[in-house]
Formats: C-alpha cells, sequence, structure tokens
C-alpha cells in the first residue's frame, strides 16, 4: 500500500486500502483480475 500511496497521510491508509481491496473485489467478480480463493485484503491478484 505505502508503493501506491506516497505521502499519504497515515491516519487516511486504512480507507486507502479499502478503497482498492473494493476496486479488486470488482474486477474479480467481473472477470479481469484473478486470485486463488475468496478475495481478502491480503489476498494476492494477478491478470487473467
Amino acid at each position: 500500500m505505502r508503493a501506491i500511496y506516497v505521502g499519504l497521510d497515515r491516519r487516511l491508509v486504512k480507507a486507502a486500502g479499502l478503497s482498492v481491496f473494493a476496486h479488486l473485489e470488482d474486477l474479480v467478480a467481473r472477470g479481469p483480475v484473478a486470485t486463488d480463493g475468496e478475495p481478502s485484503i491480503e489476498g494476492r491478484y494477478r491478470l487473467r
């Protein structure tokens, strides 16, 4: 997460991480991104 949001106020890091996770969940549901098992905040993701 730090690599994505360089310089972000640390109080906002959790919210930013949840935002990224929500986008990943959507991409998994629509198909262009895959993960092993159910999407999770600590999962690993890859393009299909």
